[in-house]
């Protein structure tokens, strides 16, 4: 299980996150982190799988590199964007879920 909190403090925000990843569907675990700040101003936490998790900060890299005047609606825009594509992709398919 993940957990991230975060909470405001006087000068920001503090974001915290365990760093236990399960592999294999529970057959073990590694060690690696769950946030990650590489766009200006925007920090990403993630559980789940992690190669789903890979393709989505790539994509979100990449509009972020083409678009690197983009406004705060526009970057969540496209990061819902970005989601539902795996989403439909990797999830609905998987599972065979016809409409959300």
């Amino acid at each position: 299980m993940t957990y991230i909190l975060g909470s405001r403090c006087s000068d920001g925000v503090v974001l915290i996150a365990d760093r236990k990843l399960t592999i294999d569907y529970g057959s073990g675990y590694l060690y690696d982190e769950k946030l990650f700040g590489e766009i200006r101003n925007i920090i990403i936490g993630f559980s789940g799988d992690i190669g789903t998790f890979e393709l989505f900060r790539t994509r979100l890299r990449d509009v972020v590199a083409d678009n690197p005047q983009m406004s705060q609606d526009k970057f969540i825009l496209e990061t819902s964007k970005i989601m539902n594509d795996l989403s439909t992709k990797y999830y609905r398919e998987e599972h065979n879920f016809d409409a959300w």
